[in-house]
């Protein structure tokens, strides 16, 4: 019996180390989110000095787009970073 891993994270184009650096900074952006219940991109950036904004944006944009987040557009023109169900108190 054969067994095929279809995960859209392993692509034969990327790093076993890319892929673990990834989910690293999703698990840090979630609880970094998770402990603020609301943060700006900003605030994510300078929470996470190791990580690129790049690298920072791309994850926040892949976690929106799969619902894992929500990103509000202020009137400001900033960004705000919440945990879809999270209670606004």
């Amino acid at each position: 019996m054969s067994m095929t891993l279809n995960h859209p994270a392993w692509q034969s184009s990327e790093s076993v180390e890319s892929i673990l650096e990834g989910l690293e900074l999703a698990d840090a952006i979630t609880r970094t989110v998770m402990a603020r219940q609301e943060c700006s991109l900003e605030s994510l950036l300078q929470a996470h000095p190791g990580f690129t904004w790049n690298q920072v944006f791309l994850e926040v944009d892949r976690m929106s787009r799969n619902g894992e987040l929500l990103l509000k557009r202020l009137e400001s023109g900033e960004y705000n970073v919440t945990v879809p169900g999270l209670s606004m108190a």
